[in-house]
């Protein structure tokens, strides 16, 4: 069970509800007011959960984490805001702590980059800070997790 974690991206709360009853304390971080007014009011109950606006990687919490979760939001990025965030997540992220990738892996339409790209550049630009510990790739997604070394 993870002790503080915060999930990037958590749209209208589900993720986060299911993850902070597994966790002592979780920080939901979203960009979009509308999708966390309506995290807010899905994890009412749940006390251990507190919500921050920001807008990642020009923002980033100061604290760090033993795991952060990474779902949906990679493939909005630029190269140049993949690379921020990578180096940002690394360094927030505590010895041996876990990073979660999670990505839609279809074409990329219109999207920056595909989810394959985003996981892939976790590989290639973090090797010797981040460990491969379990790959995941289905028809439409692919999960990573990552152990910081």
């Amino acid at each position: 069970m993870a002790d503080r974690l915060p999930p990037v991206g958590y749209a209208n709360g589900i993720l986060t509800e299911k993850l902070a009853r597994r966790c002592q304390s979780l920080l939901s971080v979203d960009v979009s007011q509308i999708a966390q007014a309506q995290a807010i009011d899905r994890c009412q109950q749940l006390t251990n959960i507190k919500f921050e606006l920001m807008s990642v990687p020009e923002s980033f919490p100061t604290e760090c984490f033993d795991l952060i979760v990474l779902s949906e939001v990679g493939y909005y990025w630029s190269w140049e805001d993949l690379r921020k965030a990578q180096c940002l997540i690394v360094d927030r992220l505590e010895s041996q702590g876990h990073l979660l990738l999670v990505h839609w892996t279809a074409d990329r339409g219109i999207l920056s980059l595909t989810g394959d790209e985003v996981h892939d550049n976790f590989l290639k630009l973090m090797p010797d800070k981040l460990r491969r510990i379990k790959s995941l790739t289905e028809d439409k997604y692919r999960l990573d997790l990552f152990e910081k070394i």
